[in-house]
C-alpha cells in the first residue's frame, strides 16, 4: 500500500514559504488546474484528492511566484518542468 508523503510544496504551503515555478507557460493544463486554489486572495488551499485530504490551507506567509514566456514568442526554453522550493520566508 502506498502512503502519502509530503514533498517540497506541501510544507511550504503549511508553514509559509516561497514557491518559484519556472516556465509556468510550459506547464501542462492539468497541473495549472491543481494550482488554482493557491492563487486566490482569501481562503487559499491546495487540494490533494489522491490522499483523501480535502485541502491544505495556505499559511498567510505563503508566496507563489512564477516565470514564463509568452506563448509562441520564439524564446527557447532552458529547462522544462522545474519547480524550485525556496524554503520559509
Amino acid at each position: 500500500m502506498t502512503q502519502w508523503q509530503d514533498g517540497s510544496l506541501t510544507p511550504s504551503i503549511k508553514t509559509g514559504g516561497l514557491l518559484l515555478f519556472e516556465e509556468i507557460t510550459n506547464a501542462p493544463q492539468e497541473l495549472l488546474s491543481r494550482l488554482f486554489g493557491l492563487l486566490g486572495t482569501y481562503g487559499c488551499h491546495c487540494s490533494l484528492p489522491e490522499t483523501g485530504i480535502n485541502g491544505v490551507e495556505a499559511h498567510l506567509n505563503f508566496w507563489f511566484a512564477s516565470t514564463g514566456n509568452p506563448v509562441d514568442s520564439g524564446y527557447p526554453t532552458a529547462s522544462k518542468g522545474r519547480i524550485v522550493w525556496c524554503g520559509g520566508v
